[in-house]
């Protein structure tokens, strides 16, 4: 038996997913609600349905709001950081940045810096997967966090059913995100 795990590449494999397009909405509903406006989406490849889903999602609410993003695709694995800090340096303008990982956003913090701007005071950055990482630096990094306990327990739970010849309860399951709000944004009060 074969099951997709943070992807979902074909209708006729069963798949387990993190909720990106809820992902995509949560981090635009945190950076417009503290007052962003000129926002820049680091993302990783267009191809990926991941992807599209954090960007419809993101997406949905800043359109309802009016608001425009530059958007950049980037490679997940080994993001170049020249790249990142050349977007950053041509919208200086900038007060809001969400990446499709928090690898991104740390190459993006750190580009910040090296442009003279303050996180969370000037430009505020909020990651996707809450990596182990990301509560260690400093500032501590905002991020969607992804549940890889709760992936890796349907996962199991699925993979079993399969084996046992048994139907499976979801053929697409989607488990929840959750945003974990640390000190690259601003608090709203």
């Amino acid at each position: 038996p074969i099951i997709e795990i943070d992807h979902n590449l074909s209708d006729e494999i069963p798949s387990i997913t993190s909720n990106n397009f809820l992902g995509g909405k949560l981090a635009a509903e945190k950076l417009v609600n503290s007052g962003c406006k000129n926002i820049i989406h680091f993302r990783g490849p267009s191809g990926l349905v991941t992807v599209q889903d954090r960007t419809s999602g993101f997406q949905s609410v800043l359109k309802a709001k009016g608001i425009q993003t530059h958007t950049y695709d980037l490679a997940f694995i080994s993001p170049d950081p020249l790249d990142i800090e050349s977007k950053i340096n041509a919208h200086l303008d900038v007060d809001g940045i969400f990446c499709d990982s928090d690898i991104i956003a740390i190459l993006a913090i750190q580009s910040l810096k090296r442009a003279k701007k303050r996180v969370p005071e000037d430009v505020q950055v909020i990651g996707f997967d809450n990596i182990q990482l990301s509560s260690m630096l400093e500032p501590k990094l905002t991020t969607i966090e992804q549940s890889t306990e709760a992936i890796g327990k349907a996962a199991l739970k699925s993979m079993m059913k399969l084996i046992n010849g048994e139907e499976l309860d979801y053929f697409h399951q989607t488990i929840d995100v959750k945003l974990i709000e640390r000190d690259t944004t601003k608090k709203v009060f």
